[in-house]
């Protein structure tokens, strides 16, 4: 039987340090995750703790049930002595991420994670307009879309191209106009352009690094 997984927690940190933190976490009993690297997106010195600006960066995601959550929440500041990093929970359970969050007291519900899936070299384009609507930076992570090989020509237009993955952090507020407007944007517009998303959060770590 599988386990009941609750969230899935998204780690944001130097591509150098990436195994580092996966050991860390694997202590708490996790049995695996995914990474991910790209590029930083960020302006402002708050959200570079999420855009971090610049190359080489990484984003692991893990699925945690209920206990390795409790597991995350006892250790997250022990762990950022030795590794320093800032994440993101999206509850799949909202009523037992609640349960652990609500016994720390930091249960979230001012933030929104907004995804969007677009065409190679679209990117900062969508972020310089995520900005103009209020958001501050994010994390552009390279992809390719899976359609079969064959399909990659139709008389002659290429079909399937490179994507990016842009990953933004926004206030609760602006999420719906951040959204609308990517969606409204030309490089999205048509079959396969691109798709834009949002998911609440119920925590976000942003502590600076330890000095």
């Amino acid at each position: 039987m599988g386990k009941n997984y609750v969230a899935m927690l998204y780690s944001f940190l130097e591509k150098k340090r990436s195994n580092t933190l996966m050991d860390e976490y694997k202590k708490l009993g996790f049995s695996g995750g995914t990474f991910t690297f790209g590029n930083g997106a960020a302006t402002s010195m708050l959200w570079r703790l999420v855009g971090f600006e610049g190359p080489e960066r990484a984003v692991l995601i893990n699925l945690v049930d209920k206990k390795m959550l409790e597991e995350y929440m006892e250790h997250e500041e022990e762990i950022k002595k030795k590794v320093y990093f800032q994440s993101a929970l999206v509850p799949l359970d909202r009523e037992a991420v609640s349960e652990v969050l609500n016994k720390e007291e930091i249960l979230m519900d001012d933030l929104s994670f907004v995804q969007v899936i677009c065409n190679k070299g679209f990117a900062l384009e969508i972020m310089e307009k995520a900005r103009s609507l209020g958001a501050e930076g994010g994390t552009i992570l390279q992809g390719k879309g899976t359609a079969r090989e064959e399909d990659e020509v139709f008389f002659g237009h290429k079909l399937v191209k490179e994507k990016e993955i842009l990953l933004i952090i926004v206030s609760s507020q602006v999420e719906k106009k951040v959204v609308d407007g990517i969606e409204n944007m030309e490089c999205m517009k048509g079959d396969g352009a691109g798709i834009v998303y949002a998911l609440p959060i119920s925590y976000f770590s942003k502590n600076k690094p330890s000095k």
